[in-house]
C-alpha cells in the first residue's frame, strides 16, 4: 500500500509554508529552568531594529557559555523564531536567537556585519546576563552557517564598511558550526 501524502493545512506538516510556531513556554514558570527574554534591540540600522531573543539559564552560579544562532532561509526569508534555545538553556549554556537583515532588504556585507554587531552586544551585555564574554559560539543553518563561519575566520569582510559603529572588542566568535552552509 502507498501511504497517502501528507496534509499541507496540518500546522505540524514541515512543508505547510505557514510561519512556524514559536515554541511553548513551561506550562508552570516556577519550575522553569531558563527564562526568555524576547527582541532584545542588539542594534539599530536606519530605521530597522534588529532583535535576538535570549533563553538564560536559571540557578547558575558565575557565568555561562552563550550560543549565538542565526536562521535559515536561503538569504531571502527566515527568522529568529522558532530558536533552539529552549534545548541548550537548561543544560547551562544560553542562547540567542538573532534576526539579520535579509538580502532583499541589504545586499551582502549587510548580514556579516549585523552579525558582527550581535556578537558585539552580547560581549558587551555579558555582565548584565551572566555570560562568558570568551566563550561565544556561532551556530547556523544554511546562510545562517555561512555567516557564523565568516564571523568567526574572515579577516577581510571585517574590512569592509560598516552601518555599526566600530568597538574595541572582539566581533567574532571563539567557535563556529556551520551546519548547512551554501
Amino acid at each position: 500500500p502507498v501511504a497517502a501524502p501528507p496534509d499541507a493545512s496540518d500546522p505540524d506538516n514541515p512543508a505547510n509554508p505557514t510561519e512556524p510556531k514559536p515554541p511553548s513556554p513551561p506550562v508552570d514558570p516556577d519550575e522553569a529552568t531558563y527564562d526568555v527574554l524576547s527582541d532584545l534591540v542588539y542594534a539599530q540600522v536606519k530605521s530597522q531594529a534588529l532583535r535576538l531573543d535570549m533563553y538564560l539559564p536559571r540557578k547558575i552560579s558565575g557565568t555561562v557559555p552563550v550560543v549565538l544562532y542565526l536562521h535559515s532561509g536561503g538569504w531571502f526569508s527566515g527568522s529568529k523564531m522558532p530558536c533552539p534555545g529552549a534545548s541548550l538553556a537548561p543544560l547551562g549554556i544560553a542562547m540567542a536567537c538573532a534576526d539579520y537583515r535579509l538580502y532583499t532588504a541589504a545586499p551582502f556585507p549587510a548580514q556579516h556585519h549585523d552579525v558582527r554587531a550581535a556578537v558585539l552586544w552580547l560581549r558587551k551585555n555579558a555582565t548584565r546576563y551572566r555570560l562568558a564574554r570568551d566563550r561565544i559560539r556561532v551556530f547556523g543553518d544554511s546562510p545562517g552557517g555561512y555567516l557564523a563561519a565568516m564571523v568567526c575566520t574572515a579577516d577581510e569582510v571585517d574590512k569592509l564598511p560598516s552601518p555599526h559603529a566600530r568597538a574595541p572588542a572582539s566581533p567574532r566568535g571563539q567557535g563556529v558550526v556551520d551546519q548547512l552552509a551554501p
